[in-house]
């Protein structure tokens, strides 16, 4: 694999959706990162070091199922109007899934974030920086000391009234797409009682 496979990031994005990848593409590109754009999942280049998923407040559970089976390593920015939510970064097998983070997100009584029509383009140009640059740490996360906030972690954001937080994202043991329990059999278990059911 090239240095430039290495450096690939792809943009997932609805062409049709208010915030469009442009931004980002253009301020990646102008770093010399490798920047493809595609709009369907499959059209994911599996040599991309990182996949970049707008619009995950409407993608990203259909995404998750897929970068689970096809082992794809992504971020997924969620926006809507003014604010953002930027992560975490998704390793398969090995961070929180996407449904992990959904799930504690409601269960913490945080709102998820509903696609608009209408976005204040100003706000989504700041937050398409913090994209960038977190995009960029992680694929030169070998060569620098800085590794990205939005691995392990959620990036909340309003640019338009210079607001935000940042919150830890953990794997959901019970998670129906990711968790030890997500199989229809006992979880593994360290008593004995578990091979009396297992047992014929």
């Amino acid at each position: 694999m090239s240095s430039s496979e290495r450096n690939l990031v792809t943009i997932v994005c609805d062409p049709e959706a208010a915030n469009t990848a442009e931004t980002i593409e253009g301020l990646l590109k102008d770093l010399g990162v490798v920047t493809e754009v595609v709009s369907r999942f499959e059209d994911v280049n599996p040599d991309s070091e990182l996949t970049l998923v707008l619009q995950a407040e409407v993608r990203g559970e259909a995404f998750n199922t897929y970068a689970l089976e096809q082992g794809i390593t992504w971020l997924p920015v969620q926006f809507s109007n003014s604010a953002g939510r930027i992560g975490p970064i998704i390793v398969p097998n090995c961070s929180a899934c996407f449904e992990c983070v959904q799930l504690r997100t409601r269960s913490h009584g945080l709102p998820l974030l509903e696609s608009k029509s209408t976005i204040f383009d100003l706000s989504w140009s700041v937050l398409s920086g913090i994209i960038a640059i977190e995009a960029v740490k992680w694929i030169t996360r070998q060569t620098n000391s800085f590794p990205p906030l939005s691995l392990g972690h959620i990036i909340e954001f309003d640019p338009f009234h210079l607001q935000g937080d940042v919150n830890p994202a953990y794997k959901l043991p019970t998670c129906p797409s990711c968790g030890a329990r997500q199989q229809a059999h006992l979880a593994a278990q360290s008593w004995q009682e578990a091979e009396l059911v297992l047992e014929p």
